[in-house]
């Protein structure tokens, strides 16, 4: 069982902050529950059973790890599939899995195809960018965390990494 202060990452909402572990009664049935907020909302609060199986433990990554990670950024991200339902739910499935750095190289190829359609003058799909915003949050806040900073330092950082290397490649 999670504490209050422990972080966690809750699927819909990204990496949250325990606030409290209590008792509710929904329906005449008294259970334990978490009671928790997104690091990049501290005015939202998010209510899970503690005997659920959508909280899970948040094992952030090192310093040195987290640069790692920064780095990766300059290499190729994850194959871009071109079937948009099956990229919703590969992609998904790779964030669910949990793995910090192929979650990085998932939103390494989705900012990428983000730049490469908006120099086209075209968008995004509302489902791509759901998923970027989603993948992105996890990552960058763990990596703020990790390295002692904001995430949108870490944006930036990235951004930067990204775009250094598509000016090398023209």
């Amino acid at each position: 069982m999670f504490q209050v202060g422990d972080l966690v990452l809750l699927p819909a909402h990204g990496i949250c902050e325990i606030d409290d572990v209590c008792d509710r009664t929904i329906l005449g049935v008294t259970r334990k529950y978490y009671i928790m907020h997104p690091l990049e909302d501290i005015h939202l609060r998010i209510s899970a059973p503690v005997d659920g199986d959508n909280v899970t433990a948040l094992v952030t990554v090192s310093r040195e790890q987290a640069e790692n990670i920064l780095e990766s950024f300059r290499q190729p991200g994850v194959d871009w599939i071109d079937k948009s339902t099956l990229r919703n739910k590969e992609y998904l499935d790779l964030i669910k899995a949990g793995d910090r750095p192929t979650i990085a190289r998932l939103v390494n190829t989705l900012l990428k195809r983000k730049y490469e359609l908006e120099a086209d003058n075209k968008k995004m799909s509302i489902q791509d960018i759901k998923l970027l915003e989603y993948a992105q949050s996890i990552v960058f806040t763990e990596l703020a965390l990790s390295l002692q900073t904001t995430v949108s330092d870490i944006a930036a950082r990235v951004n930067r990494i990204i775009e250094e290397c598509a000016s090398h490649n023209r």
